[in-house]
């Protein structure tokens, strides 16, 4: 469905939200699941651990810096 904003609800890619859960598919920690980044439904991408974040929260070592995947 959709909301009077025009955006579905549960939130597509690049759609705003403003947690995590509004976003389809969400899966805590699952890269490629669609999550609440900066503001909007985003893919995560999988870090140095395999483990899903934010792409700029996301670091390709453990120590670089954060959104380098």
């Amino acid at each position: 469905g959709s909301c009077g904003s025009g955006h579905h609800w549960k939130r597509i890619k690049g759609e705003p939200c403003d947690t995590h859960t509004s976003c389809s598919g969400w899966v805590p920690l699952q890269p490629g699941s669609l999550a609440c980044c900066k503001g909007r439904c985003t893919h995560m991408k999988k870090d140095w651990v395999g483990v899903g974040y934010c792409p700029a929260d996301c670091r390709k070592t453990p120590l670089s810096k954060p959104g380098t995947c």
